[in-house]
């Protein structure tokens, strides 16, 4: 099984497009991405180069081994400079699912802090890091760390360079921010994202409780239950679900037939 990442895999730094771009074309044209080859021609530091490798790694981009995935394949063919608002949907889900590969206070600050139309600083960001950590007596995050966390994942999603075009969030001020009610994904996105959801909750069963597919989906994705049944409706017409709510408890039945199917779907 994965290994989680450390709370400051960052090493203080938020995502950067570019930089995620590189070490993809470095892992696609090689054995695996290694710290030496990621330094030529990149004008990243070593610690920016350390912190880009584990973001690779924390969105599914690169294995264990550093070595390219499905996943990373697709993006690199599809999308290598990482412009298209969906793969950024695809990256923020990795690293916000109960089965991230990023450290836990990220899915936490995402599903449990983010709230549209409410307000976060740094500060108060940091402190519920801190306190999550807190809890986690064989995790070391100290009052430094915690800061440095919040300022990579305020960054990740406030930062032209990173995802702020998903539109999580509107920095009001030096450390101030507006969290969004962010653009929903594309249809064929969130059919990928969906299956991905059902992959952690429902494996090994191909119907769930509509309930329950809400309360997986929308931390996430920063929505309501009304968007979301929306979007089912749209993946209902295409063949991919069936939404029954006839009677109560309504359900949702999975009818895609494979999840790289669906991923090769967002960049067609």
């Amino acid at each position: 099984m994965d290994k989680r990442l450390g709370p400051t895999f960052h090493r203080t730094f938020s995502l950067i497009r570019p930089g995620l771009s590189h070490a993809l074309r470095i892992a696609a044209q090689n054995a695996a991405c290694t710290k030496e080859l990621l330094r030529t021609g990149s004008p990243l530091g070593p610690e920016q180069i350390n912190a880009m490798m584990r973001y690779a790694y924390g969105t599914r981009l690169l294995d264990a081994d550093n070595r390219i995935t499905s996943l990373g394949k697709t993006i690199h063919n599809s999308d290598p400079t990482f412009d298209n608002q969906q793969t950024l949907w695809i990256l923020h889900y990795n690293l916000s699912s109960p089965q991230s590969l990023a450290p836990a206070f990220w899915g936490h600050i995402i599903t449990k802090i983010f709230r549209p139309e409410s307000e976060v600083t740094t500060n108060s960001i940091n402190r519920t890091i801190a306190d999550f950590y807190a809890n986690v007596p064989d995790t070391k995050c100290n009052e430094r760390s915690s800061s440095d966390c919040a300022t990579a994942l305020l960054g990740t999603y406030s930062d032209d360079r990173s995802m702020a075009a998903l539109g999580l969030l509107t920095q009001l001020a030096p450390g101030e921010y507006m969290v969004n009610e962010p653009t929903f994904p594309r249809t064929a996105t969130f059919a990928y994202l969906l299956a991905l959801c059902w992959e952690t909750h429902f494996p090994n069963t191909i119907t769930a409780p509509l309930s329950a597919v809400s309360e997986g989906l929308c931390p996430l994705l920063l929505t309501g239950s009304g968007v979301l049944k929306q979007a089912l409706d749209e993946l209902q017409a295409l063949g991919l679900v069936r939404v029954q709510q006839r009677t109560f408890p309504y359900q949702v039945e999975t009818l895609w037939s494979s999840v790289p199917g669906l991923l090769q779907k967002v960049y067609e």
